[in-house]
């Protein structure tokens, strides 16, 4: 047997068992717990949201692919982007753009990552609810080890993200 290599992320355990818990009561029938995001809309800096408008909040990625990984997510759960009405559909464009140009400022990125994965099939983590993640990407952030061994480096921590992109949100949306 070959050897191998344990990189331990026992960080996202909690995660884990609760997706799959709630995959596992989904797919059962049964009725599924709180959503996530849908606990995380009343919350602030504690739970590293940025950012809250009428209709949508900004909350940092806890089990982010890079630095800077945000998520735009609309108060009201629903899994499909035609389920929302125009009204915030615009919201979260709108937050989306903030936070590009935001990424951009602080972060440098070669380019950025936005989009939606709309049910468990298209790899939505949270498939009830809709978000929009948006994080920054540069040519060089596949590395030996993420290439090699599919893991992320990450070298900055989640408190000094959100610090950053806190302090640079607009004042009329921060939390």
């Amino acid at each position: 047997m070959a050897h191998v290599d344990q990189l331990w992320a026992g960080w996202r355990a909690e995660y884990v068992m609760r997706a799959a818990d709630q995959s596992r009561q989904r797919r059962s029938g049964e009725d599924v717990p709180v959503c996530l995001l849908c606990e995380l809309k009343d919350q602030g800096a504690d739970h590293y949201v940025l950012a809250r408008n009428d209709e949508c909040f900004v909350v940092m990625n806890l089990y982010p692919y890079s630095n800077g990984h945000l998520m735009v997510v609309p108060h009201d759960h629903h899994q499909n982007l035609d389920d929302y009405p125009e009204s915030v559909r615009t919201s979260a464009m709108e937050m989306t753009a903030t936070a590009t140009h935001l990424l951009r400022e602080i972060y440098s990125p070669d380019g950025i990552n936005a989009g939606i994965n709309m049910g468990e099939a298209a790899g939505a983590g949270v498939p009830g609810h809709l978000h929009i993640h948006v994080l920054p990407r540069w040519i060089s952030d596949a590395g030996f080890i993420t290439t090699i061994a599919n893991t992320r480096t990450l070298p900055e921590t989640l408190e000094s993200s959100y610090a950053k992109l806190h302090n640079a949100w607009p004042p009329q949306e921060r939390v």
